[in-house]
């Protein structure tokens, strides 16, 4: 009698703690990998002596309509040498309009920021400007925004205003997009 108590546990136990490891292949589902060119990208690099909030903005309507919902913050790291700042944007975010801002709030101590090179990419598509070319594709704010003639620096225009220096597009920053952007997905 025992035994057949004791066989029967381990019989129930046994089948309980066995799994039906057979894959089905219809119920397998292959693992996604993003890759991260498939994510817009903006990339400045610039000298910034001291840290800050660096804040884009972006439409998709081609409109210059800038709000929060539509934005990416980038903390930024001070330093006295050429730093890359790479803004990546949500996947399957392809904007038609982007603005720029170089700090945030008042930061009296900040510094200009020189801008290097800019550079926009997606799916192996890229563009990039130098220096004072960068200027072809934004124009600076002028409420808050001074260009120290043939350069590509950044000033603000008095030192406790609430935003750092602001860059706005031009009509040719909308045509690049449209060139790196073709053949994407416009979702």
């Amino acid at each position: 009698m025992k035994f057949k108590i004791l066989g029967s546990i381990l019989l129930i136990v046994s089948m309980l703690s066995c799994k039906n490891d057979k894959s089905n292949p219809e119920t397998l589902k292959p693992e996604v990998v993003t890759s991260k060119d498939n994510f817009y990208k903006v990339s400045f690099n610039l000298i910034v002596s001291k840290d800050d909030n660096f804040h884009l903005y972006y439409t998709h309507d081609g409109s210059i309509n800038f709000n929060e919902k539509e934005s990416i913050w980038m903390p930024i790291k001070g330093g006295e040498s050429v730093q890359t700042v790479t803004f990546v944007f949500p996947e399957a975010v392809i904007p038609t309009q982007i603005r720029v801002d170089f700090g945030f709030g008042k930061n009296e101590l900040q510094s200009d920021v020189n801008l290097k090179s800019f550079k926009m990419s997606y799916r192996g598509k890229s563009m990039e400007a130098k220096d004072t070319d960068i200027l072809s594709y934004f124009i600076p704010f002028e409420g808050y925004t001074l260009v120290t003639t043939g350069t590509s620096v950044l000033k603000r225009l008095k030192k406790d205003q609430e935003s750092g220096p602001i860059l706005y597009p031009k009509q040719k920053l909308s045509l690049r997009i449209n060139e790196i952007t073709s053949g994407g997905s416009q979702e």
